[in-house]
């Protein structure tokens, strides 16, 4: 009797091309939804408010297909016809990652931010402050600009900052020029100023500074009055506000009371 030999099992191969193929398209989809998502919260940049929020929403949910094609990418075994696959899901995992960070950080800043407003309140009567100890020593003019009161009063580049703001507090630079160079370089000034040719003896309703609506997710908004208290705006007031003052109306006419003049 001869002796045989028990036949070998048969091996499945998991990285045939059907498969590899598979694997490269899940790539491919990676890749591409990834880029998507990443080009959708650019081009929704600076447009209206439900549009960004559309946009966002859609990010979000291309990055979530990203992450999952880009996962599914990677489990397979090498072979020369998915090996290419696995670097665009690597690219759509990512790009992935990336978007739902971008999307989700305003959420987790929008929890900080109702104790942020109690510290952007305290900085902008801070700048009050300072605005009229440089008056006092000036014979009642306010400065140019929050850079000069910077140079003459004892404040910080902290100050100029809004906590619920991208912004961050500009570098110290070699010399006083240098620093105020980088506080007008961009992301390191939260307020805007409107003290320029303004004196102290001015319509307590006067806005002397105020900050972007996008400081609290568009919410509402800080000001500084010509008494030196801060009020916040919700969006709606500010609206109106910002308004009036591109009419040139400073104090903001009241729609009650329509006054004629805008200085005392």
């Amino acid at each position: 009797m001869s002796e045989t030999n028990p036949p070998a099992p048969e091996k499945l191969d998991y990285a045939g091309r059907d498969t590899a193929d598979s694997f490269a398209i899940c790539g491919f989809i990676s890749a591409a939804c990834g880029l998507a998502a990443i080009a959708m919260l650019f081009l929704a940049k600076g447009e209206n408010r439900d549009w960004e929020k559309e946009a966002a929403l859609g990010s979000l949910i291309l990055a979530c297909a990203a992450l999952v094609a880009g996962l599914i990418g990677f489990v397979h075994r090498p072979s020369r016809i998915a090996r290419h696959g696995i670097l665009l899901s690597a690219l759509g995992t990512v790009l992935g990652m990336a978007t739902i960070v971008v999307v989700l950080m305003p959420m987790f800043r929008h929890t900080r931010d109702p104790s942020n407003r109690g510290r952007c309140a305290s900085q902008l009567r801070a700048i009050g402050s300072a605005m009229k100890l440089y008056a006092n020593e000036v014979g009642g003019r306010y400065p140019d600009s929050l850079g000069e009161l910077f140079v003459s009063q004892d404040i910080t580049t902290t100050i100029l900052i809004c906590p619920s703001s991208s912004d961050t507090p500009a570098a110290a630079g070699p010399t006083t020029r240098a620093t105020l160079a980088n506080i007008y370089a961009g992301g390191h000034l939260s307020y805007i100023y409107l003290g320029k040719g303004m004196t102290d003896n001015l319509n307590a309703d006067a806005i002397l500074a105020y900050e972007p609506l996008s400081n609290h997710q568009n919410n509402g908004m800080h000001v500084l009055f010509g008494d030196g208290h801060v009020e916040w705006l919700a969006r709606r007031e500010a609206l109106r506000m910002l308004s009036e003052l591109k009419l040139g109306h400073n104090p903001p006419w009241d729609p009650a009371t329509q006054p004629s003049a805008t200085t005392k």
